[in-house]
């Protein structure tokens, strides 16, 4: 009954505590069963991270090893505590063992954060980083972690691909300022005129009227003498002006 009032009332932790009275003091199998079932959907589902919910998680880590409901609750809490090298112990072993896939990629962005962040080892991280993306390649955490990572240590080539990863995820009406960022990468920061020119080609297709992308194009072809493809997006980018100027007295 206390523990019934108690998940009632949204009282996560006493819940746990009469439950584990339960679990300990049961009089048959399939009480006991029961009450670590409704123990273990309540620390999964609720998030609790009290002392009696560690205690919890370690008893049904010594009984199933490779529980992933403890796995995840031990390393969230070693992690809310700070304690960095526990929490990276439980999500690898979450990352090894979990049957979800997107649950796989959250360990390992975990793992590869606590690497970058805790332990200053950026090369494990983002290992750990890009094996979330095996895991699930759509995994937003990752791709923003990786991003950060690879612009901090200028390595284009890399942020480049992460960002295209990014844009072929994004609606269609946003892939717009990551296309034109990764057109700007390949020109300024790369140098490869070529990828950079198909690239800015492609903002046009989505924003005829982008100046940046004209702009780009413009140097790129004056760069390579190839004026006649310098008029053509030249004329573009006066076509572009009058109408906005037409625009703008209306």
């Amino acid at each position: 009954h206390s523990a019934h009032a108690a998940w009632e009332l949204g009282d996560w932790n006493r819940s746990l505590a009469s439950l584990q009275v339960i679990t300990e003091h049961a009089v048959s199998d399939l009480a006991r069963k029961e009450a670590e079932e409704l123990s273990e959907q309540l620390l999964s589902e609720k998030g609790v991270t009290s002392d009696g919910a560690f205690e919890f998680y370690e008893q049904l880590l010594g009984r199933e090893p490779e529980n992933v409901v403890a796995l995840r609750g031990l390393g969230g809490i070693h992690f809310a505590r700070n304690e960095m090298g526990d929490a990276r112990k439980y999500y690898e072993a979450l990352a090894e063992h979990a049957e979800d896939e997107q649950q796989k990629a959250e360990a390992s962005t975990q793992v590869g954060l606590i690497a970058i962040e805790a332990e200053s080892d950026t090369d494990t991280g983002v290992i750990h980083l890009e094996q979330a993306l095996e895991f699930d390649g759509s995994h937003k955490p990752a791709i923003q972690a990786l991003k950060s990572v690879y612009g901090d240590s200028e390595n284009w080539t890399s942020l480049v691909g992460v960002l295209a990863r990014e844009a072929s995820l994004a609606e269609s009406d946003r892939r717009l300022p990551m296309y034109t960022e990764i057109a700007s990468i390949w020109q300024h920061k790369i140098g490869n005129n070529k990828v950079a020119a198909m690239s800015w080609k492609k903002v046009l297709e989505l924003d005829p009227s982008s100046a940046e992308a004209c702009s780009g194009l413009m140097e790129i072809h004056q760069q390579e003498q190839d004026w006649k493809a310098y008029l053509d997006v030249a004329d573009i980018s006066l076509n572009n002006l009058a109408g906005a100027e037409r625009k703008a007295r209306q």
